[in-house]
């Protein structure tokens, strides 16, 4: 559960630090700036390897936090963007990701779903695995934990994506997204 923020003089949300608490906090500030962009800023900090997933919008968000973790700034975001679906935020494989609950009301398809992030000399194998609930169906060879790729990208499809990362993983990958199904293989 994430502690209540506490509205600070200047107009700023100061989140308090639970007993104990060793995650890392820091100060983020927005300024108008598209939602996606604003959650990439947020994204950055956590380290070299993470992505987000969001349907098309143009909303707009300003706000300044203090004391915040990675989770409760990205939270805070998609609160005042008032984004009707439910978000999760993983972090696991070595990247952080951000993306739609993939059931329940709300549902966003994943072909409106745009993919934004960065992923730095990753094994293709945890890249792949990090966004495993966004694309929802999908095989791996196993081979692919020696290949790894680095890529910067911003709102792709998931298709376009996976053609991305096959152009760059080293050693080279295959991709197939037919049918639904994302395969994925080392050459």
């Amino acid at each position: 559960m994430s502690p209540s923020p506490l509205p600070a003089g200047d107009g700023a949300v100061t989140f308090s630090t639970p007993a104990g608490d060793a995650s890392g906090r820091r100060d983020y500030a927005v300024v108008n700036q598209p939602i996606g962009d604003s959650l990439l800023s947020i994204l950055r900090t956590s380290g070299p390897n993470y992505a987000v997933a969001l349907p098309r919008t143009d909303k707009t968000v300003t706000l300044e936090l203090k004391n915040a973790t990675v989770e409760e700034a990205l939270r805070a975001v998609l609160r005042q963007a008032g984004l009707p679906q439910r978000y999760r935020t993983e972090i696991a494989t070595g990247a952080v990701s951000l993306s739609p609950i993939d059931n329940g009301p709300g549902l966003v398809r994943p072909d409106a779903l745009r993919l934004s992030g960065a992923f730095a000399e990753m094994p293709v194998w945890d890249a792949i695995n990090s966004m495993g609930h966004v694309i929802r169906n999908y095989t791996l060879d196993e081979a692919l934990k020696k290949c790894v790729v680095t890529l910067a990208f911003k709102e792709r499809t998931i298709a376009k994506l996976f053609k991305d990362i096959e152009g760059v993983a080293s050693p080279p990958i295959t991709t197939d997204f037919t049918g639904g199904l994302l395969k994925v293989r080392a050459r």
